[in-house]
């Protein structure tokens, strides 16, 4: 990326437009049925396999961190950053975890979804157009 700065500016354009997609999916999705995992193992091998094989996470990541990287940052913050991330992913998903295990926190989630998907989405297009803005220069 650093030889070549329009394939970065290139990915920041996907993956702005791609975080505006997400947002609007989200701002219009309706609420699911959550299905509970029948066991502590099933439920952590259903959670690895969505958090390391599902290509979408692996764009939004992309998409989040084109937007906070600069062609000219050295290869060692780009590295901190990218460890950074994945430190704080990973954080994350050990939290939900451990919260969504209380049946009482999960029913509020699910009493609530509709909120907290457009709260989501919301956060997604404000990514997307500070990506745009960033893009245009201002």
């Amino acid at each position: 990326m650093e030889k070549n700065p329009d394939v970065f500016t290139l990915m920041q354009v996907v993956g702005g437009i791609f975080l505006l997609y997400l947002g609007i999916e989200m701002m219009r999705s309706e609420e699911a049925e959550i299905v509970h995992s029948e066991g502590k193992r099933e439920g952590f091998i259903e959670g690895f396999f969505i958090a390391f094989l599902n290509p979408k996470i692996a764009v939004f990541m992309l998409a989040v961190l084109s937007s906070v990287l600069d062609p000219s940052m050295s290869s060692d913050t780009k590295w901190i950053i990218a460890a950074m991330g994945m430190t704080i992913d990973t954080v994350w998903y050990v939290l939900v975890a451990l919260l969504l295990s209380n049946s009482t926190i999960l029913t509020k989630i699910q009493n609530n979804q509709k909120i907290l998907n457009q709260i989501t989405g919301l956060l997604m297009i404000g990514l997307a157009i500070w990506t745009a803005y960033r893009l245009a220069g201002f």
